[in-house]
């Protein structure tokens, strides 16, 4: 049954500043370049890096540098003939060229996609942004000269990262002459896509960023001027995990608007601070945090210009050397690394990582793609201030459809460590479609209420839109943006359908009223929302109950502060770390009846080799957890076997491992009860698949948009 009550005390008190600010931005001209470079003292700071791969020497440049490669960038586009409303399509590093190129083409009101250079749709996107520029690292040249094809509509092919080129190669190189693709081109969905290229060339030119121009050319400047708060800007792309990647359009007012409700309000970036981030800026998650967020606050950014492609440069950002190099106050992160930081602090709590981090005087991380679990920010909490390091983690999530982040934890008022994900970001707004009043005590007399989670900003004319404007024909982008939204005809905009599934009340001992989120799961079909329905069934207690028995086995197994219990209730000599990395409810649907197992990851230390322990040392493993966190169906896996999403995230596979063990089930004919989980631990049931280890393609980062995050209910801990 549910808990009758949610106490979740926060870290600190919420400090006066956090406030809900009205943002002053125009509802008609507007340019996102303006707005974020032509406002600072030229002098002041705006980029920092140690060149390709962080293998040169330390340069800065200041905002000057950056208006005036970003002029010389929109010059070269507006002489191609490239200009307000075209697409042009950036793949690239965090590098100094991509900030000039990135800056230049919004300076023409060109649209701008982001991805990554490696992404596995690449050649699907380069029909369906229609891109008539391409700017992307000369290491990819060779795959470029097959993709752009007959079917595209590439123009002018700009390549950066040149440093292996051949110097007698002229400035220009020669034109590509488009080709017709292959016949039956599954993958890039080419029989999709007419061979409708407007030229039968492709101008190819070379930059490094060293361009600068004082002001925009007539061309570049009468594009300049025509641009509005409502013209099309920019494309975020979706993950792809239910079929080919969308293209979420924004408008020039729609990041702007992030920047000032989130960046400047939440996260406090103004001028004297630098943002860095360990994750390629490829996604609405690191593109808006370190590099359209820090310019429109003001701020610096620090570029590793850490080259993917490149099999032998090891660019390690979150060592300490690197991490010194950043000077950075807010790391842009995902919660991989904050395990890592967290480990790595623990282990050595005066050694050099933690000299580093105080050093930069850094003092924020954030955090969102992928569930970051309590006992993952409890551990960095203790190691940090066991350490001494004065550093704030902040969870939160939001999507590629709506901009950036609208929940999130807050300065001294974090309660990731009781599995809240966060409340409402000032200037946007939520709503539950479908609420009901949650069950027992919690519901009657707390008020706590569950349902499907909408969200929406508070300008009516910021609207989610996938794009359209070259679908594949067996596609219909502009029907998958009704479906996501739910009119309401109230004077706002339409509420926007996430697919998550939320708990939302006041925690006890909360004074400020504000209501905290708890996610329960996810929607299987967007449509399914409207009636109530999706993956099934409906989501609510039960799923909350199961999330928070997976929490307890962490909070139990899992921390630091626990270690010392751990290493005396199993008789073991290990003192570095927690017994458990990470605990996955897999519910399993039996006709009507619910069944669950809990998978438990253990750590290195304790399940160090590819042989499993002795089944007298996982008896003591599960007897342990059964007493102190009352769980009793576990099935175990080695850290480095859990199915999980290719590099950075690592996301656990959730369908993945349901998949496995329920066909072991079948095959075997068993029943799930504790022996037959103890059969499963043994016969190694749950492991990692070839989808786990797709490195070599770089999958994209995309986990930012509407993340599932565990849900903490403590069950008594505390």
């Amino acid at each position: 049954m549910m808990p009758d009550t949610i106490s979740a005390e926060a870290d600190c008190p919420v400090p006066a500043e956090v406030v809900n600010q009205k943002c002053p931005l125009p509802d008609d001209k507007f340019s996102l370049a303006e707005y974020a470079l032509e406002r600072r003292h030229d002098e002041h700071i705006a980029v920092r890096h140690y060149g390709r791969n962080m293998a040169g020497t330390r340069a800065e440049l200041t905002y000057r540098d950056v208006k005036q490669a970003a002029y010389f960038v929109a010059n070269l586009l507006a002489d191609n003939n490239i200009g307000k409303g075209d697409t042009v399509f950036i793949m690239g590093w965090n590098s100094w060229e991509m900030v000039a190129l990135y800056w230049g083409a919004h300076y023409i009101g060109a649209v701008v996609p982001v991805a990554s250079p490696m992404h596995v749709d690449r050649s699907y996107l380069l029909k369906y942004t229609k891109a008539r520029a391409v700017v992307a690292p000369r290491s990819i040249l060779p795959q470029l000269r097959e993709e752009i094809d007959d079917k595209t509509h590439v123009k002018l092919l700009i390549l950066t990262d040149n440093d292996n080129r051949n110097p007698k190669e002229e400035e220009g190189e020669p034109k590509q002459t488009l080709k017709r693709p292959a016949p039956g081109n599954v993958d890039s969905l080419g029989d999709q896509f007419d061979a409708d290229a407007p030229e039968d060339s492709v101008e190819t030119k070379v930059f490094d960023g060293a361009g600068r121009a004082a002001q925009l050319n007539d061309k570049a400047q009468g594009y300049y001027e025509s641009i509005q708060a409502s013209s099309e800007a920019l494309w975020y792309f979706t993950s792809g995990t239910t079929g080919k990647p969308k293209g979420c359009v924004h408008k020039q007012i729609d990041l702007a608007y992030a920047a000032e409700m989130y960046a400047r309000n939440v996260l406090g970036l103004a001028q004297g601070k630098t943002t860095a981030t360990d994750i390629l800026m490829a996604s609405p998650y690191a593109m808006g945090s370190n590099l359209v967020f820090p310019f429109i606050c003001g701020a610096t950014v620090f570029l590793d210009h850490r080259d993917l492609s490149n099999n032998n440069a090891t660019v390690d950002l979150l060592s300490p050397g690197n991490l010194r190099k950043t000077e950075a106050q807010v790391l842009i992160s995902i919660p991989p690394s904050i395990k890592r930081l967290a480990r790595e602090l623990h282990k050595n709590p005066y050694g050099d990582l933690a000299s580093a981090m105080t050093s930069t005087r850094l003092s924020l991380v954030t955090s969102s793609g992928a569930p970051l679990q309590p006992s993952t920010y409890r551990n960095f909490k203790f190691a940090s201030e066991a350490a001494r390091v004065l550093v704030q983690v902040l969870d939160g999530m939001g999507t590629a459809e709506l901009q950036h982040t609208w929940i999130t934890n807050f300065l001294g008022d974090v309660r990731s460590g009781m599995g809240f994900v966060g409340r409402i970001v000032p200037g946007y707004e939520w709503k539950l479609l479908n609420e009901h009043t949650s069950e027992g005590k919690l519901g009657k007399e707390q008020g706590w209420v569950e349902g499907d989670l909408m969200i929406r900003a508070s300008r009516p004319d910021i609207v989610i839109n996938y794009a359209t404007r070259r679908q594949p024909k067996n596609m219909d982008f502009a029907n998958m943006t009704k479906l996501a939204l739910y009119e309401t005809n109230d004077g706002g905009a339409p509420w926007y359908k996430t697919g998550d599934v939320t708990a939302l009340g006041t925690p006890l001992h909360a004074a400020d009223g504000n209501k905290w989120f708890y996610l329960l799961g996810r929607r299987s079909d967007l449509a399914d929302q409207i009636l109530g329905g999706g993956e099934s069934r409906s989501l609510g207690t039960h799923d909350l109950l199961r999330k928070a028995q997976a929490d307890q086995i962490m909070l139990a197994a899992g921390l630091y502060q626990k270690i010392e219990t751990i290493r005396i209730a199993l008789g073991s000599n290990i003192s570095h770390d927690a017994l458990v990395s990470s605990a996955f409810p897999i519910n399993l649907m039996k006709g009507k009846v619910d069944t669950e197992v809990y998978v438990t990851v253990i750590t290195k230390p304790y399940w160090p080799s590819a042989e499993m322990p002795s089944i007298d040392i996982v008896k003591k493993w599960k007897q342990y957890i059964k007493d102190n966190a009352n769980v009793k169906m576990l099935v175990f896996v080695a850290e480095d076997q859990i199915p999980h999403t290719a590099p950075p995230m690592n996301k656990p596979i959730i369908n993945v491992m349901k998949k496995q063990i329920s066909e072991w089930l079948k095959t075997n004919k068993k029943e799930v009860t504790e022996d037959v989980c103890m059969e499963m631990s043994q016969a190694r049931v749950v492991k990692a698949t070839n989808r786990s280890d797709r490195s070599a393609k770089l999958l994209p980062w995309v986990t930012f948009g509407a993340p599932l995050v565990f849900l903490s209910l403590l069950l008594g801990f505390m």
